[in-house]
């Protein structure tokens, strides 16, 4: 950045306010196309420059807020410059979109400008800017309504500002090559910067202090708000032990239905070997088959041993095929709330 002095160049033309058919004010107005254009200061140029540089000298110099004025009443040195204070029509944002030109935009219309724009009074949009050495546009001060488009180039000799002007050397080009030129980082920057006014829900003239301070207000809001949703849900080390506890009490379940099951399933064989039906599986596939399989199985086997065979040895033999080792006996029987006398008394160990 460097402070410097430069004169205020009065734009022809460069468009017209189109108020005709009843048609309401616009809140968003072409103010300067995109390229270049001959006036009596030389070539006047809107490019990439324009892109990168206006928005940073804007800020720089406290106007980011643009007024609409009529006939360049706000410009000192104007015919029409009386002092202040002064009418003016209209305040804005510049918005510069590359290819189509700069826009003044999310304008305001005040009570002169809803008297006096409509029907044709003041036709023709001129700007009052400011141009670095190469001629590229890096500043409005205003835009204003007039009659007569003025004279393209005309310098107010006497209607200067002191500015402040980022560094030109890495945004100046060719006036008469505006194309060569691309958008410097800083556009982006910018850009960023106002979207993060419309996210805060702040004014666009809304100064870096203020962004600060809506966005403090906002993570502090955040945090009060995530440390009262954990009051309502409890903690992570709650969550986890609660987590815990529903694993092991899952398990536990798993366990208990395991040994009913192996139970139940010695309770159909030992039926079977009783009615002298014979089980037609392997011990890998009983422990595998339902319970409630098993039982129909058993129910429909034909009766395949004679009674007098039907001994405790015989039995141990049929049932050999569902072997159950002494610690899952245990199990079972623990499970099942018998003693391990009663089991003994009617499970005598076979004879060899």
């Amino acid at each position: 950045m460097k402070h410097t002095k430069r004169d205020i160049i009065i734009l022809g033309a460069t468009a017209s306010l189109e108020t005709g058919g009843g048609k309401p004010l616009p809140s968003r107005l072409l103010v300067l196309p995109w390229g270049s254009r001959n006036t009596r200061k030389g070539l006047v140029v809107c490019n990439a420059a324009t892109a990168a540089q206006l928005p940073v000298n804007q800020t720089a110099n406290k106007r980011e807020t643009v007024f609409l004025d009529f006939q360049h009443s706000t410009v000192e040195g104007s015919p029409f410059y009386k002092g202040e204070p002064q009418a003016v029509a209209a305040s804005g944002t510049l918005n510069v979109v590359e290819g189509e030109g700069v826009y003044l935009e999310n304008i305001n219309w005040t009570k002169e400008g809803t008297d006096y724009a409509p029907g044709g009074h003041y036709p023709d949009i001129s700007p009052a800017v400011i141009t670095d050495e190469a001629g590229n546009v890096v500043l409005f001060h205003s835009v204003a309504l007039v009659r007569q488009g003025e004279i393209d180039g005309l310098t107010l000799f006497s209607a200067s500002l002191d500015i402040t002007l980022g560094d030109e050397d890495s945004t100046s080009s060719n006036p008469s090559n505006p194309s060569t030129n691309q958008p410097s980082k800083t556009k982006s920057i910018m850009n960023a910067t106002e979207l993060l006014k419309k996210i805060l829900k702040l004014d666009p003239s809304a100064s870096d202090a203020d962004v600060e301070a809506a966005a403090a207000d906002l993570i502090k809001a955040n945090e009060e708000a995530a440390a009262e949703a954990n009051k309502a849900t409890g903690t992570d080390d709650d969550v986890k032990a609660l987590s815990a506890d529903v694993k092991a009490l899952s398990a536990a379940v798993t366990a208990i239905q395991s040994g009913n099951e192996d139970a139940q399933r010695q309770a159909i064989v030992d039926r079977a070997t009783r009615d002298g039906k014979a089980i037609p599986l392997t011990a890998e596939q009983l422990k595998t088959i339902p319970v409630t399989t098993l039982s129909a199985l058993v129910t429909g086997l034909p009766v395949t041993v004679q009674l007098d065979q039907r001994t405790p040895a015989k039995v141990t033999e049929l049932s050999a095929g569902f072997q159950v080792t002494s610690s899952e006996g245990d199990n079972i029987r623990k499970n099942l709330g018998i003693s391990k006398e009663l089991h003994e008394k009617h499970n005598p160990k076979p004879t060899a």
